[in-house]
């Protein structure tokens, strides 16, 4: 019996003397995946900002990798979640499984981490490759947010059980910096970035290419705004400020790139009207990987009053600023003794027009609700009080939709050059409404005598594109033409 009991008590001994840190287990076919995360933040020259700011001790961040094997019938055979706190290391991870062949994915972005969440993403679809999505949860998405993945076909056998996986950056990056607004005395308070196609998720199999990689935002096709980032201070931007955005997507886009007053309406913070400024429906091109640089300048005393635009190359964006700095012009005159164009700014509430106009040596005059209680009418003089402008808005004083004005001592002549000067097209004389007729990108103008060096100009806006097809908004006769304008003088 105690022989017994020695035996048994060595054979325990021999298992306790093991642990599981010191036995590895393989069967043949245990294949290794590597994986290396450094390259995703080359590409946007970020690396070491995103070490030093969200990945060294202490921080709140670290580095998420996530690892799926599909099957041949686009299966998941195995996959694997992984965190890491610097560049340094390749992730490894064993997998056992049949030989055969495979589809490897591999993703990396920054994760919080304490519990390992995607702030502004979530995978989904992930039993199947077909299927398999990183999904974006947030509208705004910033710099360091990015994204990076690899994709490969792979055999396994007993030839093969080593793989590496090298991640590259996926979608782009945008700056965005905003110039010179501190002199705009108040009229501006945030800057943004907004784009009309908008991408819910990007799909991670290899089958995928061009646009069928991204599932779609229904609101594409009907012009919406998608607000990509923006920066806001009160009460007004300073010299130079910016952000950085994230774009999951890579393609053609349609861009705005401008200023914005907010407006406080039932206690909340809205953007306020932004769509008229140059960068409007201005198109750019953006590849996986590929820095972009958005700038916004603000030219004072001029028409239009912003420069802006996104470019591929730190070259190009450089030689834009350089000309957007020579373009500006200190409002130490007011623009009507420079020009008989009135200020435009369609969608404009009436304290931003009024603030713009009063820094600019206009007069305010008055205020009042219209006589048939449809519209809120400012009106102003200039500086040698010889000219009228009245400014006409929803009745609670948003939505700047017409402009009329009063000249006293110009000529026919000399307001039509200025409108020409301004981007405005001459269509002529007009017989049936007695003036001249005009176009340009959102508005349209008709010009009339009333009486010796005595000139009205009228101002609607159009939203139709009038420099592609002017006969879009022309109305379809005199009469009608006749009618809209005569209302208008009213």
């Amino acid at each position: 019996m105690k022989k017994i009991l020695f035996s048994l008590i060595a054979v325990l001994g021999l298992f306790s003397a093991c642990s599981n840190d010191d036995i590895e287990i393989q069967s043949t076919n245990a294949t290794t995946i590597t994986v290396d995360t450094k390259s995703v933040y080359d590409s946007y020259g970020s690396t070491q900002s995103i070490a030093e700011r969200f990945l060294a001790e202490g921080k709140d961040y670290a580095l998420g990798v996530f690892t799926y094997v599909y099957d041949a019938e686009g299966k998941l055979a195995a996959s694997k979640k992984d965190y890491i706190n610097n560049f340094k290391n390749l992730v490894s991870n064993k997998f056992n499984l049949p030989y055969g062949e495979y589809t490897v994915i591999t993703l990396q972005t920054l994760v919080t981490k304490d519990t390992h969440e995607m702030e502004s993403y979530e995978m989904a679809g992930e039993d199947k490759l077909s299927t398999l999505e990183i999904k974006a949860t947030s509208e705004y998405i910033l710099w360091y947010e990015a994204v990076g993945m690899a994709s490969k076909k792979v055999t396994i056998n007993e030839k093969s059980l080593t793989h590496n996986m090298v991640n590259a950056a996926i979608g782009s990056r945008v700056d965005c910096e905003f110039y010179n607004f501190d002199k705009s005395n108040g009229t501006y308070d945030m800057g943004l970035f907004a784009t009309k196609e908008r991408a819910l998720g990007r799909y991670l199999s290899p089958e995928y290419s061009g646009n069928a990689r991204f599932e779609w935002d229904d609101l594409n096709q009907k012009n919406y705004w998608y607000i990509r980032g923006f920066r806001r201070t009160a009460p007004c931007l300073k010299e130079q400020e910016g952000f950085d955005v994230y774009m999951l997507e890579e393609g053609d886009f349609t861009y705005n790139l401008s200023p914005s007053h907010t407006v406080e309406k039932d206690g909340e913070t809205h953007f306020g009207n932004w769509t008229s400024y140059p960068s409007a429906n201005a198109k750019f091109t953006c590849r996986d990987g590929q820095r972009l640089y958005g700038g916004c300048y603000y030219l004072g005393a001029n028409d239009p009053e912003c420069s802006a635009g996104v470019f591929a190359t730190t070259n190009e964006y450089q030689n834009w600023l350089a000309a957007a700095k020579q373009g500006y012009t200190t409002p130490d005159t007011p623009e009507s003794s420079a020009s008989a164009v009135p200020y435009i700014k369609w969608g404009a509430n009436a304290s931003s027009i009024k603030t713009h106009l009063e820094s600019n040596g206009y007069t305010y005059t008055n205020g009042v609700i219209t006589d048939d209680n449809k519209n809120w009418l400012d009106t102003y003089t200039n500086a040698q009080m010889d000219n009228v402008y009245g400014y006409y808005f929803e009745t609670d004083k948003t939505n700047l939709k017409q402009i009329g004005v009063i000249y006293e001592n110009l000529s026919s002549e000399t307001i039509l050059s200025a409108l020409e000067s301004a981007g405005f097209t001459n269509l002529g004389y007009d017989e049936d409404l007695g003036g001249y007729l005009g176009y340009s990108n959102d508005s349209m103008y008709l010009l009339t005598e009333v009486s010796g060096n005595r000139f009205i100009l009228l101002l609607p806006y159009s939203s139709n594109a009038m420099h592609r097809s002017p006969a879009k908004w022309l109305l379809p006769n005199a009469q009608q033409r006749l009618e809209m304008f005569n209302s208008l003088k009213k």
